[in-house]
């Protein structure tokens, strides 16, 4: 898994964002490296095992963002933000 980051559309690293304010997306990339060797039709293949991801975050807090509202895309669970 790799993770990058933008504020207001431009690349910033992580240890940059501290202090900033604007609209910042967070990219989590995920790459599926578990295969399998199966036979199909006598002949032996190599397939990627199907997987599902869920990423979660949960905002507020100490230190969290300090925007009043989450943005609409956003749920709420028992004082959990769920994206």
């Amino acid at each position: 898994m790799s993770i990058s980051y933008e504020l207001d559309g431009k690349k910033i690293e992580p240890a940059e964002l501290a202090g900033k304010s604007g609209h910042v997306k967070i990219h989590f990339d995920y790459k599926n490296n578990t295969s399998v060797s199966i036979t199909v039709n006598d002949k032996e293949k190599t397939v990627k095992v199907p997987f599902t991801a869920v990423t979660g975050l949960i905002q507020g807090g100490t230190g969290g963002s300090r925007s009043g509202e989450p943005e609409d895309r956003c749920g709420c669970n028992g004082g959990n933000i769920v994206l």
